[in-house]
């Protein structure tokens, strides 16, 4: 279950009071912000045969592509359908199971791990975007493995996982509700906690010099342990917004970290800020330097569907009175932005008298003042991406790993620094290694070539 629905509390929160006046020989109102952008709403719909709820899942843009993976939510059937029909009980539980959603024609195909593959249950975790494919790391899997401290590669040109080797090297405490942000060719995690002890420790893995987790050394203004706070970068800086430390300690501060000395600080905010909140959304709108957070829970009864726009060029918070029906108020949702549109997926938020994870996608189309519209808001291109399951590899030599009908060249050639720390999920002791994530019909079989 997730957290805000353990808060005993009933929403009571240690709320830090945010001033709205300015001192000086008298008291006067401070004026608002006005919003750099407006936005429209849209709910699209979503072309699949199994459109499952997620909630405290995960999710990265590859190319068209919206990558979820894991979460709590609604169980894929095995038979890969399911009909909704009159007595079918849906069964909810912690998930590992993949769906890519195309965002040009909004098709949606789930990828169900095969059994042998090691890709745990889990939520809490965190993902990015690592040079065209999505690693994600940590989470909750559940009362036997509980927190976790390794994570896993999917390629998503193969459709591969490689699961990452954790024994041999040091890494983060397991934990869930942290961050992860990629600046330049480093990857940075920050947060977190593991249900004894809340993080504040930043730990930074370089994918292009060893794939070695590393505890950062930062100093000045570091912000205090909290989980469920969001983290993301403009040019070399991260930005933390929010959290919750405990049960019923909700933030709504702002925390930048500058990559290049590794420095902390506190910028001097101005405006009308959200109200502190946990398990929200926070992206970076392409092309701006703003920040758009979304949604959010204060406690169980406080679920939030607003949004507002940080500007890092002005240290300035604003609100956006968007048009068009927005999603309703939830937490634990994910976003990703391509070209001017966010796009919102899943989430937890009450429905008929109780919490549930959803499964709706909605648009929000955003337009900066005085900028010219972009194409994407009228624009939608025909997919022509398909997903080769026997595709012919020909006979190169180059140094791959190569699998028959599976091909995975760039993170295991011999001169990567991925592949010692990487490897293709292995059999079930039957013989056959390298088994892809999807539910094959057909025996796969492995050759290894090196010459």
């Amino acid at each position: 279950p997730h957290p805000c629905a353990r808060n005993r509390e009933n929403g009571r929160r240690a709320q830090r009071q945010t001033s709205r006046f300015r001192r000086g020989q008298c008291w006067t109102m401070a004026t608002a912000t006005p919003s750099p952008c407006s936005a429209q709403w849209h709910q699209q719909p979503i072309e699949c045969v199994f459109p499952a709820s997620r909630t405290s899942h995960s999710a990265v843009l590859i190319n068209d592509t919206m990558v979820v993976f894991g979460g709590h939510g609604q169980l894929v059937p095995q038979e890969g359908r399911y009909d909704g029909g009159e007595g079918q009980t849906r069964q909810y539980g912690n998930t590992n199971d993949i769906c890519m959603i195309n965002l040009s024609n909004f098709k949606a195909e789930w990828l169900q791990p095969a059994p042998q593959v090691t890709a745990r249950n889990r939520i809490g975790h965190s993902a990015v975007n690592v040079e065209g494919d999505m690693y994600v790391f940590g989470g909750w899997s559940g009362k036997k493995e509980k927190y976790l401290n390794f994570g896993f590669l999917f390629d998503m040109k193969s459709q591969q996982l490689m699961t990452e080797n954790s024994t041999e090297r040091a890494s983060p405490p397991g934990r869930r509700d942290h961050t992860l942000t990629v600046v330049g060719s480093k990857m940075y995690l920050f947060g977190g906690w593991d249900c004894v002890t809340s993080f504040n420790d930043l730990w930074s893995l370089s994918f292009k010099a060893g794939w070695v987790w590393s505890r950062v050394n930062s100093f000045g203004n570091i912000p205090g342990p909290r989980r469920g706070h969001t983290a993301t970068v403009i040019g070399t800086k991260i930005y933390v917004f929010g959290g919750i430390y405990g049960y019923t300690r909700f933030f709504d501060d702002v925390y930048c970290l500058d990559t290049k000395t590794m420095e902390w600080s506190i910028p001097d905010a101005k405006g009308d800020p959200p109200s502190p909140r946990a398990w929200h959304t926070a992206v970076n709108i392409e092309g701006t330097p703003y920040i758009l957070i979304f949604g959010g829970s204060g406690g169980r009864d406080d679920f939030a569907n607003d949004l507002h726009i940080f500007d890092t060029d002005t240290n300035s918070w604003s609100k956006i009175h968007a048009g068009g029906v927005p999603p309703s108020a939830r937490c634990s949702h994910t976003a990703v932005t391509r070209g001017n549109q966010v796009y919102i997926f899943g989430g937890l938020a009450w429905t008929d008298g109780q919490l549930k994870p959803t499964s709706d996608l909605f648009i929000l189309s955003i337009t900066q003042n005085g900028a010219p519209k972009s194409s994407l808001d009228d624009v939608q291109v025909e997919s022509v991406q398909k997903v080769k399951n026997s595709e012919d590899i020909g006979d190169e030599k180059d140094g791959s790993v190569w699998i028959s009908g599976w091909l995975s060249t760039r993170h295991l050639r011999k001169d990567t620094v991925k592949a010692a720390y990487f490897k293709l999920t292995e059999g079930d002791g039957s013989g056959d290694s390298g088994a892809s994530i999807r539910q094959l019909d057909c025996e796969v079989s492995a050759v290894v070539r090196l010459d």
